[in-house]
């Protein structure tokens, strides 16, 4: 099993549209019976002095899904650590990781009345949310030469409910995530689009 040691990185945007990603260019992070989460291999630019990177939440279910982004800084996924390493080097040690929220009654109780009260972001079946977390270490850190790779770790957890179910995709059980994205050279980097709505860390109470 592989195992990984990272420096840290770390912020968002969202837009819902028509799923429509080149899935050639997305990383598969998770996905449970409502939903895929997809990490876009792509860096993004928006100032001089940092990456973002792109997360697709896709609706797979027959059911309009909610989600939120008001429940805390850590309540999605992002970017944490990272390490840029010969191609063919694939051991490293883990990172430590923020503490699992649980899933549990009163959770569940607290999705299906913001669902009810309209209070989530809705994403409707067929449909696709993408935000953006800037990348908290400066670009100048992300040089790689040929037959290196960046390997990323994601970290992070998110709650989905259709009104009536309430289900999680989180990356602290591994065997569940693909939660490592690797990032070959030449690394792909393009202008944020300009619909993106970005969100900074001082706009979430951290818990």
């Amino acid at each position: 099993m592989k195992q990984y040691l990272f420096f840290f990185l770390s912020i968002t945007c969202f837009l819902v549209s028509k799923a429509q990603n080149n899935k050639n260019d997305l990383h598969l992070l998770g996905s449970s019976e409502m939903v895929e989460i997809y990490v876009h291999k792509t860096l993004y630019e928006q100032d001089k002095h940092h990456y973002l990177m792109g997360f697709t939440i896709v609706n797979k279910h027959d059911k309009p899904v909610g989600t939120s982004f008001t429940n805390g800084y850590w309540e999605m996924f992002f970017p944490n650590h990272w390490i840029v390493h010969d191609k063919s080097n694939d051991e490293f040690a883990l990172e430590k990781q923020n503490e699992k929220l649980p899933l549990d009654r009163g959770r569940k109780e607290n999705l299906l009345w913001d669902f009810k009260t309209k209070k989530m972001t809705i994403i409707n079946p067929g449909d696709s949310l993408t935000y953006y977390r800037f990348v908290y270490e400066k670009k100048k850190y992300f040089h790689i030469r040929r037959g290196e790779v960046i390997s990323i770790g994601i970290d992070g957890q998110m709650f989905f409910t259709d009104g009536e179910k309430c289900e999680e995709i989180n990356c602290y059980e591994e065997e569940k995530v693909n939660r490592i994205i690797d990032l070959e050279y030449p690394l792909t980097v393009l202008p944020i689009p300009p619909n993106a709505f970005v969100i900074y860390k001082e706009e979430y109470e951290e818990h």
